[in-house]
């Protein structure tokens, strides 16, 4: 596996991407699945494309395979944010069902939060071994904002306290 490649074609995917050249980023996408067929991010810009690609063209996958590669996206990385949200709009915007999108915002908003609350967290214990105090108690404020009644942020403010 050649990571500086694989760089370099995602890069290239973006670029086709951006320049709206999707039957050419298509192509690409699908050869690096080829060797990258568990690629969350690859599954998930594959279903990106797919939704964008001129329906004229008669090797044009159909609606129901973008779905599919964000679901295998999401099983591969339930945690992941991208593919629930990307769930989301597909179910939104191509299948008109507001009431099956929103479980999938639902389930991209609490891995969110749980992310967030966890880089907080670690930013905060970091910032107190560093002797940074005060940045420890600003990432504190923050978390309490977002986290106001969470058991595990009371804990470590309290810990905080002990060396304010």
């Amino acid at each position: 596996m050649n990571i500086e490649l694989l760089k370099e074609h995602l890069a290239q995917l973006k670029i086709l991407h951006n320049q709206k050249r999707y039957a050419e980023a298509f192509k690409l996408v699908e050869k690096l699945l080829e060797d990258y067929p568990y690629s969350v991010e690859l599954l998930v810009k594959r279903a990106k494309i797919i939704q964008l690609l001129d329906n004229d063209h008669i090797k044009t996958p159909s609606l129901e395979t973008a779905k599919e590669s964000l679901e295998i996206a999401n099983s591969l990385a339930p945690q992941a944010i991208e593919p629930c949200i990307e769930l989301g709009y597909f179910e939104y915007a191509i299948n008109s069902c507001p009431g099956d999108a929103i479980n999938h915002f639902d389930v991209a908003r609490r891995n969110a939060e749980l992310g967030l609350k966890e880089a907080l967290i670690g930013q905060i214990k970091c910032y107190i071994d560093m002797k940074k105090i005060s940045k420890a108690r600003e990432n504190m404020e923050e978390a309490k904002v977002f986290f106001p009644n969470d058991s595990e942020i009371g804990v470590l403010e309290f810990e905080l306290q002990e060396y304010e």
